[in-house]
């Protein structure tokens, strides 16, 4: 989501698994036009990945009838007010199948 929404292009020399010597010039931010809002990027995980696979009639929304698989964050991805606040928001863990997984520590 924060790709999205920011653009920002990773240091490409922190990459893994690249040729040793590869060398590429990178611009700070990839097509800054092509921005999608918070709320864009929220569907474009959701109902709009659920609609390319043919499932939103089972996935993608919460909704009666829908499978209840989800992420659960420790806050609103739509309450953030600066996009580099999205890569701070913590998983506390995911509901699929019914099953609670909760997320794992981190070190």
């Amino acid at each position: 989501m924060w790709s999205a929404r920011t653009r920002e292009v990773q240091d490409v020399k922190k990459l893994q698994g690249l040729p040793s010597g590869f060398t590429a010039d990178c611009p700070e931010v990839l097509a800054p036009g092509e921005r999608i809002s918070i709320a864009q990027a929220l569907r474009a995980l959701t109902l709009d990945s659920a609609y390319q696979f043919g499932l939103e009639g089972e996935k993608g929304s919460i909704e009666t009838g829908k499978l209840a698989d989800f992420t659960v964050l420790d806050r609103n991805p739509l309450d953030v007010r600066n996009p580099d606040q999205l890569r701070t928001i913590k998983v506390l863990g995911t509901i699929v199948g019914g099953k609670v997984f909760p997320a794992a520590a981190t070190r």
